[in-house]
């Protein structure tokens, strides 16, 4: 058993969970490129992590050194082939679930997943789900499982339930078992092999369409199981993980010590520069095509973080950035470096920004893109960056 426990609570909060990252690469894979691709980067490749749809979180310690890699392939119902991915490793920040189509877009990251790790398939009633469980103590004395289900659309793929579904604690052993799944519910029934108060009870979870997640009112098994673990006393031998403390510690690195990682300041380049955390990683003479009409060499910032990138392209003083990019640029503030922008522009699940500035001969063209579902909370954060822009002209 793994002697980690991310604990229910704080789980979501610690990984961030599952997110969607796509990253059109406009070429073909198969199981061992994808294969290849993953070792290159759990290797610490940023080019490669990139191509993945930043699979790996770079801003941990480089670890190659997983337990398990397991590569599987799925048809939908209509054709779609989808390749998933799952990585575990002795210390479960670094674990992974993903999913990827045959161009290289990741339509599923999650990384909140703990100990040993074991996946199938599951097609009930013409809806195919990707099933995983998870197995894992906390605080040495409890021994858990817990069972996630992964919807799989003919474009999309989600994590639709969340459940603990076996506990064994001083010889007690409860379990949650699933009797049936559909559209709409999820049914399942408690048993113990001692009198409890969960025993014999039964539990439905409906499918809610806000949240794209099959939810219970009860919730009957997952809140025996979180106050059974809240009452045991912590005098574990081995490490536990409970918050993002614990979670830097396991990795051998002092948060405290780090805490001006989140300062900011300015990383110049050769006649330019933006003022920026160390969170943020560059990347010289970048490759991309990324919403541009041709492939420009770039300089590339990297914040696995945020889950964000920002792109700078000198593009030539003839041209105006329309004359690559699809949007118009309708905003203007002039100065010593004049600027035409765009607000943030939605696309599927991200914000994108265009920024030209302008200063004698010389244009450069910036690109943010970064999640839609976290914009409002850092648009200040991506302001001040923008403003913060200088170059010699």
């Amino acid at each position: 058993m793994r002697k980690f426990l991310l604990p229910y609570s704080l789980l979501f909060l610690v990984l961030a969970g599952c997110s969607n990252n796509q990253v059109n690469q406009n070429i073909d894979v198969n199981g061992q490129t994808l294969k290849k691709l993953i070792n290159i980067a759990t290797k610490g490749d940023v080019k490669a992590n990139i191509s993945l749809g930043n699979l790996i979180n770079l801003n941990l310690p480089e670890n190659s050194n997983y337990n398990t890699l397991k590569i599987d392939s799925l048809t939908t119902e209509i054709g779609g082939l989808y390749y998933t991915v799952l990585l575990e490793y002795p210390n479960p920040i670094y674990n992974r679930f993903a999913i990827y189509d045959t161009s290289l877009n990741l339509l599923l990251n999650d990384k909140s997943l703990n100990g040993y790790l074991t996946q199938e398939k599951l097609n009930t009633n013409g809806h195919l789900f990707i099933k995983i469980t998870e197995d894992f103590t906390s605080k040495d004395i409890i021994k858990l499982d817990r069972l996630s289900l992964y919807s799989i659309g003919d474009t999309t793929a989600n994590l639709v339930f969340r459940s603990f579904i076996k506990m064994e604690i001083n010889n007690k052993k409860f379990t949650q078992q699933i009797e049936e799944v559909s559209d709409d519910r999820i049914k399942s029934s408690t048993k113990s092999n001692r009198f409890s108060s969960i025993r014999n009870k039964s539990d439905i979870f409906s499918f809610n369409k806000t949240s794209n997640k099959f939810t219970s009112n009860n919730n009957i098994f997952d809140n025996y199981v979180m106050q059974t673990v809240y009452r045991v006393k912590d005098n574990n031998q081995s490490p536990q993980i409970t918050d993002m403390k614990s979670m830097w510690e396991s990795v051998g690195i002092d948060p405290e010590a780090n805490a001006h990682n989140s300062d900011f300041k300015t990383n110049p380049s050769l006649d330019y520069s933006l003022t920026l955390s160390e969170e943020w990683k560059k990347f010289e003479n970048f490759s991309t095509a990324e919403f541009l009409s041709k492939e420009f060499k770039c300089t590339r910032y990297l914040n696995n973080t945020l889950g964000a990138t920002i792109t700078l392209i000198e593009i030539p003083p003839a041209n105006s950035a329309e004359d690559f990019i699809k949007y118009k640029l309708n905003k203007n503030k002039n100065g010593k470096i004049n600027r035409r922008f765009t607000d943030e522009i939605i696309e599927n699940k991200f914000f994108i920004r265009f920024v030209e500035y302008s200063c004698g001969s010389r244009k450069i063209l910036l690109i943010i893109k970064g999640s839609k579902f976290t914009y409002n909370n850092y648009k200040d954060l991506y302001d001040k960056i923008i403003d913060s822009f200088s170059m010699d002209c």
